[in-house]
């Protein structure tokens, strides 16, 4: 069994490779008290423990995160994973075929909003 200390230094290493130290750090420990545990949680057992498991591989995962992120319409989510995505090596092609195939489970609306987010995204890329 994975130790609540183990947990938390393997979340914050895993969301570290994926936004950074500086961010991963601040999204765990700088926050309202309020909301401090909802963030211990996510990055622990959520970055700590599932996205370390080693039973998909992380561009499978994240193919994954995008599709269900823009199936539910969770669009702040959304946009930090598909820069997570694209910083990654994933293409804008693979996430479009991404919500290409969630059109046909979770609607032509999710699909399109995806599309969307990444459109944006990736002008706001293009004129930095």
């Amino acid at each position: 069994m994975v130790s609540v200390t183990e947990s938390a230094d393997a979340g914050v290493a895993k969301l570290s490779e994926l936004i950074g130290p500086g961010p991963a750090r601040a999204f765990r420990d700088e926050c309202d008290p309020y909301e401090r545990r909802l963030r211990e949680a996510v990055v622990d057992f959520g970055y700590g423990q599932v996205w370390n498991s080693d039973r998909l591989e992380p561009r499978a995962r994240m193919l994954l995160t995008v599709g269900v992120l823009a199936a539910t319409g969770r669009t702040a989510e959304l946009r930090t994973h598909l820069t997570v995505a694209l910083d990654a090596g994933l293409s804008p092609d693979e996430l479009a075929e991404t919500f290409l195939h969630i059109s046909l489970y979770a609607g032509f609306p999710a699909a399109l909003d995806g599309t969307r987010e990444l459109r944006r995204l990736l002008e706001r890329r293009r004129g930095e």
